[in-house]
Parts: C-alpha cells; structure tokens; sequence
C-alpha cells in the first residue's frame, strides 16, 4: 500500500510587503528624474530661447549701427564718393511740428553738400531712419539762399513706436529734455520668409536710427577750472601778461552758470566741480546728470553739455555750390586764420587777401565803395588779424591800414541854443545869439583796452528858422545866407573842436564817463553867432 503527503508552503508576508516598498521608492526616483529632464528640457529651452533673442537683438543693433554710420560715412545713392570723405559739406537742422512741456520741438538732422560748380543744387540726406534724400535749390535772389530741410510732421507707414492702449511709446529713446522724433522701423527678414511684407512666416528683427550734430553742446571734458577762490572758476587762467591775458581756451568757460544762473562770480560750492574733479568718470551725458543733477534733482546737465566729443579731423577744404576756384581742392584747402593772426604783418596779409581774390574776384572792385588810396582787400585782411590778435597796434602797409581797439562814435547829439534877441534902433538890424552844445558817444568794440585821446571836428549844417528865413551854416561866414554876417566867437570857444583824454575798456564806453554818457564836446561855431539884417 502506497501511501502520499501533500505540503504546503505559506508566502512571507513580510518580504511582500518589502518589495512593495522598494517598488514604490523605485517608481518614485523615476518620476523625479524623468521631472528633472523635463525642467532641464524646459529650462535649456528658455535658455536657448533667451539666448537666440539676445543674439537677435544684437543683431538688430548692430544693423542699426551699421545703417547709422552708413548714413554717416557710406555712399548714398546718386552720389560719387561719401558725403564726409572731405569738409565740403554741412549739417543742417530742421524742428518738426511736436512741442514738449519745456517748448522742445523735435529736431532732424541732414547732411547737406553743394553740386559742384554752378548747378546751383545741394543735395540733402537725412540723418534718421525712415527719411529719403532731397534736392534744395540755391536762389540767391532770396532770403535765405537755400531752403530749408523738410522735417517729418506725421509718423511713418512703419513708425517705430509701440502702443499700450493709450501709451504710444517711440523709438529710438532720447534724453528727457528732447522731444520724441518721428523714425521708421527697418526690418531684417530671414532670408527663408517668402511672405510678401509687411506679412511674415519667420521671426525676424527691426531697427531704427536718429542721429543728433552734438557741435552745439559744451564739451564737459573740458570745460570749466577749479583755479579760481575757493576753488572756483577764474578767468582769464593766465594774467601774468596783458597779451596772455587775452588768450582764452575752453577751460575757462564757467560751467557754474548752469547751477547758478544768477551767480556773477563762482561761489565754489557748485555741483560745476563735481564734474571738473571728476571728468575720467564722464563716459556718457546720463552721468552727468548723475555727478551733477541741478535742483529738485532737475536735469541741467545734459541740454547744454556733452562729453569726450574728441577733435574733428575733417579735411578743412573750400565748400561746393558757389563756384569758387578751390573748392573740393585738397591742394588749395581754406586758410587757417589762427596761423595767419599769430604770423601777422604784411606775409598774413597777401595771404589773406590772395585767398579771397582768387576765389572772389569781384569782391574788392565792387565793394570798396569810395576808399581810394588802398587796397580794399588787404584793408579787409589786416582789419581780420587786427580783431583777433593780442594787440592795440593796427595792422599797417603801404596800400592798406588795419582797424584795431579804437573807439567808434555810436551816437551823436546836437541842440542850438537861442540865447539873445537884440535890436539895433539905428539901422533896424536884429541881432540873433545862436550857439551850439554837441554830445558825442564812444564805444570800443574790441576785446582790448584802448587808452588814448579822443579829439572830433564836426562840420554843422543843420538848418534854424529865425523869422521867416530859414539858415544853413557854413564853414564860413559868407556861407550864411541873406546877407548874414557872422561874429567871431568868444576866445575860448574858437572851434567845435575839443580833445579828452579817455581810457576804454574791452566792450564798453569811457570809464571815467560811465556806461551810456558821452562826452561833451560843446562849442560855439566859427560862424556864429550872426547878424540878422531881415526882420525876425
């Protein structure tokens, strides 16, 4: 007999359990790592994003960039060289029609060049983007010659702006003190964008450009001094020689005055010197709003000043447009009058004054009016060196004379005094006492001191009624009319002719006299008084 058992086994519930949770923990590290790719994913993709619309941006500045100094430097269409290759051009300035808070227009900025000899024809390219190139006529038969630029008074098809509801914000930014301007969007299409503009199937980047002539601002860099007391600004820098004293230079002009308008002198204590001591950090016209903000933290700065605006260094060549034999001619450039007035005499002057004939023939024969005994010309060319230079001496040849620090007569006033009526009961003859009180201003318009004497001959033929006969005088007595006889003055008043000694200075009239006096050169005439035979 055969017999059989059957066994049976039991699972450890504790080892199912354990694998449950070793299962969990398992499908747990898994979540997180395919969680940690995807962030990563994520993550690089935004990155890569961001980094692809940085680059982007770049590159859009950088179009920007190029398309501003082609503007600047490049070849415009038309044209046979680039418009600044040489100093025969200009840059013009046109206001638009908008008007900020502060009255500021918006400004637009064109380089401008004559055509060559008579075409009578400047060519204008706008220094901003989104304007085209014009053509301005010289008319010389009207005021001004030529016309003006004509600046944008609406936005453009593309305008560089962007609106948020009612906020229309433009572009390119400018300072805070200037008035948006209207520009363009230009667009960098991917070359794969086969959608017709302005539509497009691929991203792609936009630029816009407005260029400002920086000529007008003060270089802060350079300008002002701390020399002065208490360490402010002193001018003249150098007063140890009158000639010296006479030489000015950029430093000297006083950044005070755009914090203390009112100040005559520099008080020392102005937020001028934050700029002065610190002009290695004037990188950019912000810092000097920064360095030196103005009241209330007002922006003072930068309407009026600049930095590190650097030298030109533009071929100094004779303008296009007008004809002139040099002009273009980098053989036969424009003459340095700085170099002429420190050389001076008579080699200064043929310079001068061959520059101008050669290029203005007809500028001595029909200007020089009735100067005769002298070259008009030279006259003009040593009177140039005598304005400028550091002397009082005139410029003189022998066919020209220079006018330097004298004075000129500014105005002139008479009054004729009636001063006795007397009758000769014998002959019935009025005896008529007329004499003569003259007043003569002076002015020195130079830069100079002008110490000397002044002395006047005046020839008076003004008119007086005396009864029902009107005289005129003469140099004479017998220049008086209707059988008039003239009378010798008193010995002290024998002519209208007196001398004063008198010391002018720089821009002013006489010192001793004051401002707005004048000089008394009062006198009786050498023809009067005067006997009346005709019956007052």
């Amino acid at each position: 007999m055969t017999s059989s058992s059957l066994a049976i086994i039991r699972p450890n519930l504790r080892e199912r359990g354990f694998a449950l949770i070793v299962t969990l923990i398992m499908v747990t590290l898994a979540a997180v790592i395919v969680v940690a790719l995807l962030v990563n994913a994520t993550s690089e993709r935004t990155t890569a994003t961001s980094y692809s619309n940085r680059y982007n941006a770049e590159l859009a500045v950088q179009n920007g960039l190029e398309a501003a100094k082609q503007a600047l430097m490049g070849t415009p269409p038309g044209a046979a060289a680039p418009i600044t290759g040489d100093d025969t051009f200009l840059v013009l300035r046109a206001d638009g029609t908008q008007t900020n808070a502060a009255g500021t227009k918006d400004a637009y900025y064109f380089l401008a060049k004559a055509q060559p000899g008579a075409a009578n024809t400047v060519d204008c390219y706008p220094l901003f983007s989104g304007g085209a190139p014009s053509h301005l006529t010289i008319d010389f038969t009207q005021t001004p010659a030529v016309q003006t630029p004509v600046a944008p008074t609406a936005p453009f098809p593309i305008p560089a702006q962007q609106t948020s509801g009612a906020i229309v914000k433009r572009y390119p930014e400018l300072l805070s003190f200037q008035q948006p301007a209207y520009t363009a969007w230009k667009e960098v299409r991917d070359p794969d964008d086969t959608a017709t503009a302005p539509a497009h199937y691929l991203p792609y980047q936009r630029y816009t450009f407005w260029i400002e002539d920086m000529a007008g601002y003060i270089d802060a860099s350079v300008a002002g001094n701390m020399a002065g007391a208490l360490n402010g600004n002193a001018r003249p820098l150098d007063q140890s020689t009158l000639t010296k004293r006479y030489q000015t230079t950029p430093s000297e002009l006083a950044m005070f005055t755009l914090f203390e308008p009112a100040a005559i002198t520099d008080p020392g204590n102005t937020a001028a010197q934050n700029l002065i001591g610190n002009r290695s950090l004037l990188f950019t016209g912000p810092i000097l709003n920064q360095l030196a903000p103005g009241p209330n933290n007002t922006d003072v700065a930068t309407p009026t000043l600049a930095t590190r605006r650097g030298a030109d260094s533009e071929l100094p060549l004779v303008p296009f447009g007008f004809g002139y034999v040099d002009e273009g001619n980098v053989a036969k450039p424009r003459l340095d009058l700085n170099t002429q007035i420190l050389t001076g005499g008579n080699t200064a002057v043929d310079a001068i004054a061959t520059k101008i004939n050669d290029n203005l023939p007809l500028f001595g024969p029909q200007r020089k009016g009735a100067l005769a005994g002298l070259d008009y010309v030279k006259t003009i060319a040593a009177s140039i060196i005598d304005y400028a230079d550091s002397d009082s001496a005139g410029t003189v040849g022998t066919d020209y004379r220079g006018y330097d620090s004298y004075p000129l007569i500014n105005e002139i006033y008479s009054v004729k005094w009636w001063t006795d009526t007397q009758l000769d009961g014998s002959t019935g003859t009025y005896f008529v006492t007329i004499s003569m009180d003259t007043w003569i201003e002076l002015w020195n318009p130079s830069n100079q001191i002008s110490i000397g004497t002044a002395s006047i001959e005046i020839l008076e033929n003004l008119p007086v009624d005396v009864g029902i006969y009107t005289y005129t005088f003469g140099t004479k007595p017998m220049d008086l009319p209707n059988n008039s006889i003239g009378r010798p003055p008193p010995p002290d008043q024998h002519a209208a002719k007196r001398i004063h000694n008198v010391s002018f200075a720089k821009g002013r009239f006489p010192t001793q006299y004051g401002r707005g006096s004048a000089l008394n050169f009062s006198a009786y005439s050498s023809v009067l008084p005067f006997t009346c035979p005709r019956t007052p």
